[in-house]
């Protein structure tokens, strides 16, 4: 996940400190609505303000996805419950994350 999002704690536009995070289903594709399928839309979270409406930030569901799995292997790095599941793409999305 996009680690500046997260540090954002007041709009760009207007200043104000109301921000929240929203998800959206999107159209990726120049399908039409009624023919799309799933490979043609994606979820999104996104960081607006409540006062302005401004967006703030963008993530994926993959890259929030990738975040908690991370947060997750960590803990478990941590805790000393890591398995052999654990694969070393995990352990790299650990070290980026960190």
């Amino acid at each position: 996940m996009n680690l500046k999002a997260l540090s954002i704690t007041a709009c760009k536009a207007c200043g104000s400190t109301a921000l929240g995070w929203h998800s959206a289903i999107v159209n990726r594709s120049d399908v039409q609505q009624g023919r799309l399928n799933t490979r043609d839309v994606e979820c999104i979270f996104f960081l607006g303000c409540d006062a302005c409406s401004e967006t703030l930030a963008r993530v994926t569901a993959d890259q929030v996805a990738g975040a908690m799995n991370a947060a997750a292997a960590a803990s478990a790095c941590l805790t000393g419950t890591a398995t052999a599941a654990t694969s070393a793409h995990d352990s790299a999305v650990v070290v980026a994350a960190l």
